[in-house]
């Protein structure tokens, strides 16, 4: 029941992850990060990857050093960095382009698209509101001032909030 039966492709890379992001910084350098997984019924030495940015140049490398036994996978990151140079919206299009030298048997698992909403001048400075609710009726609650203590000062930029309820 629910089964199903088939043979695997000899040679079939897939493209399980890339890293994502929908604003990036202008004149940043963004390298991109995946995780391939051998979906074939033999080893794969060898597989390049590929991307580019709106349909544009295309940029390759080929991993090899390793041998990815199936259903393993291999966690990379391609040395040609991406740098967006204009304030505007961007389609990233990745893809394996090839296993053990030859076309990947199986392209529905190949590609990945990225949907960058923008390049940004400048990343906004991030604050954390720390909310605490206590009382001095409750027995654990006037501790919490030597915990938040203990927060404050492991993270930066952390707005600490006590809200006391029933308080004389």
């Amino acid at each position: 029941d629910n089964v199903l039966v088939f043979e695997p492709y000899v040679y079939d890379g897939a493209l399980q992850s890339i890293n994502n992001f929908y604003f990036v910084l202008l004149n940043d350098t963004i390298h991109f990060k995946g995780v391939f997984q051998n979906m074939g019924a033999a080893d794969i030495l060898s597989f390049q990857f590929d991307w580019s940015v709106n349909d544009g140049a295309t940029y390759s490398q080929t991993f090899s050093g390793s041998t990815i036994a199936p259903l393993d996978t291999f966690g990379f990151t391609h040395n040609t960095p991406w740098i967006p140079l204009t304030q505007e919206s961007f389609e990233i299009k990745v893809w394996i382009a090839e296993v053990n030298g030859m076309a990947d048997q199986n392209p529905a698992n190949d590609t990945l698209k990225i949907n960058v909403i923008n390049a940004v001048s400048s990343k906004p400075e991030r604050i954390v509101l720390l909310e605490v609710f206590g009382a001095n009726w409750c027995t654990i609650c006037p501790h919490g001032g030597a915990t938040i203590a203990e927060i404050k000062d492991s993270i930066d930029n952390l707005i600490p909030v006590v809200y006391h309820i029933e308080d004389p």
